[in-house]
Order: structure tokens, then sequence, then C-alpha cells
């Protein structure tokens, strides 16, 4: 993917140099609504609002698409911050505790390698308090069909689970997996980053 511009994009996990970085999603459909690869298209952005669209160059034929710049990426990061001490005090608080720093391949319940951190925190919080019991829900945004997100999000918590049980030896009887897909939002839908924050697990206290 080739930048012409001053300002640029994270793909694929890999921050670009810019002058002043974002994140931003970028998305652009055939006429049978299907996705195109991304990764064919070299862009050439001008220097407009926002909220213009956007040429880009592919082949030899123009097509459109919309830039939605979402936020800076500081104030992203922060959304992925978690430790077992949050994680007990949410849970005597509220009931819940919210675990953003789990990561998943996009529409698969494939845990990223930099969940790690997070799923640590998790096991050290049960290993200190032994006589808790978890619900581990997965949430997911609100792109795609409902059966699929529904279906997707059991299957991602089903994965926290399992990793919890294999890597950390969490007693399977003490972490029970289920999803709801979209159905709690947390934020809008219509944003990149209101998409990030319902895509999350949560952690629910079903005993202690």
């Amino acid at each position: 993917m080739e930048y012409l511009a001053d300002y640029e994009y994270v793909v694929n996990g890999i921050v670009k140099k810019c002058k002043s970085i974002c994140f931003s999603e970028i998305f652009y459909r055939n006429n049978n609504t299907d996705k195109l690869p991304i990764e064919s298209l070299k862009i050439k952005m001008y220097r407009k609002s926002y909220t213009d669209q956007h040429k880009l160059e592919f082949d030899k034929d123009e097509i459109y698409v919309q830039v939605d710049v979402t936020g800076h990426a500081e104030k992203i990061e922060k959304q992925y911050e978690t430790d077992a001490r949050t994680i007990e005090t949410d849970l005597k608080e509220n009931g819940y505790s919210v675990i953003n720093g789990i990561y998943f391949e996009e529409d698969k319940a494939e845990i990223k390698k930099e969940s790690e951190p997070a799923l640590n925190e998790i096991a050290k919080y049960l290993k200190k308090n032994p006589g808790v019991l978890l619900y581990v829900i997965a949430h997911t945004d609100m792109v795609g069909k409902l059966d699929f997100k529904i279906a997707l999000s059991k299957s991602r918590a089903d994965a926290v689970v399992k990793a919890l049980v294999s890597r950390y030896f969490i007693a399977s009887d003490r972490v029970i997996a289920d999803g709801v897909g979209p159905l709690s939002p947390v934020a809008t839908n219509q944003n990149l980053e209101g998409r990030k924050k319902n895509e999350r697990i949560e952690l629910v206290l079903r005993s202690f």
C-alpha cells in the first residue's frame, strides 16, 4: 500500500510515518457489496476536510471511499489497560469487570499473542481469590449478521476459558463461557472507536 499524503493509517497493525497519527478506517465495496482487498490499492489523499471523500486509484478506474478518522492513538491505547487489582475492585463494586486487553483475529475466535498480559492478570486475580467463580462473557460489534456475531462471541468466550484452563491451570468449573454478540453495546457501532469498545471480554461474578 503506497501512501501519497501527509497523513496515513494503521494497516495490519503497522504504523507508517506521518505528521499526525490517527486511527482511521477505510472501507469500500464493489457493486456486489463484496469487500475488495485494501492491499491492492494506491491511495491519493487530497488535503481537504476529513469528512470529504478521497480519491483512490485502482488500476485505471477510479472509485471513492469515505475516510473516517475516529481518534488519536493515545486515547485508544488507554482503553486496553487492565490489571488484577482493577478486576478485583470492579467485581466487588459492580459485579463485573471489563477486560479490554484481549484481542482476536478479525471475525475469528483465535486469540492474538498480545492478549497474554490481560490473560495473565485474570489468572492472577483468580489465583489470589480461589473461592471466586466467574462467567466469561464475550461481546462483539454490530457489523455483520446477528447469528454469526452471537456464535462468534460464544466461540471467543470459549477460547478465553480454554486459555485460562490450559495455560494458567485455572479449574474449568470456576469459569463458564458465554457470548451475547452485539446485544449489549457500550458505545456506538457507527465508527471504529466505538466498535473497538464494543468488542470486549467481561468477567461477571457468579459466586464467591
